[in-house]
């Protein structure tokens, strides 16, 4: 079961990533923007972030929520994202994410290595957004 999950999980993932890739520049002659490289406006995340770590920063919080670029970045569904906005501040959610973002790596590098501590083991699974959000905007409280 757990197996499976896990290849679902990966597939699911490997989907959502070409899913939410830049399209290509109508220009055949010019290469597309990477949406990626120089990020501007970080305030919560390493400023020396790689383009790949930014990415799968992105795509994970996107897929743990079940939203597009649009849900926090200003731009729309219809727009190239190439188009967007990324460095405004405007749109509530980015400043959710970003308590959320800080929340999430407190509880990883303060809390989980004493979880892991008591329970003899070398380090326990980190939390993602994925882990409380299960794919929703509002997290999912059994």
């Amino acid at each position: 079961m757990k197996r499976s999950l896990f290849w679902i999980t990966i597939v699911a993932l490997v989907g959502l990533a070409a899913w939410m890739t830049p399209k290509a520049s109508d220009a055949q002659d010019q290469p597309a923007k990477n949406i990626w490289a120089n990020p501007q406006n970080l305030k919560v995340l390493p400023k020396d972030i790689t383009p790949e770590q930014l990415r799968r920063t992105m795509v994970g919080a996107a897929t743990g929520l079940g939203i597009r670029c649009w849900g926090c970045h200003v731009g729309t569904e219809e727009q190239d994202l190439t188009e967007f906005d990324f460095v405004s501040d405007e749109k509530k959610m980015k400043a959710l994410a970003r308590v959320m973002f800080q929340m999430t790596m407190d509880i990883n590098q303060n809390h989980l290595p004493k979880i892991a501590a008591i329970e003899g083991e070398e380090h326990a699974s980190p939390v993602r957004c994925v882990t409380c959000h299960r794919g929703e905007v509002k997290p999912k409280i059994e």
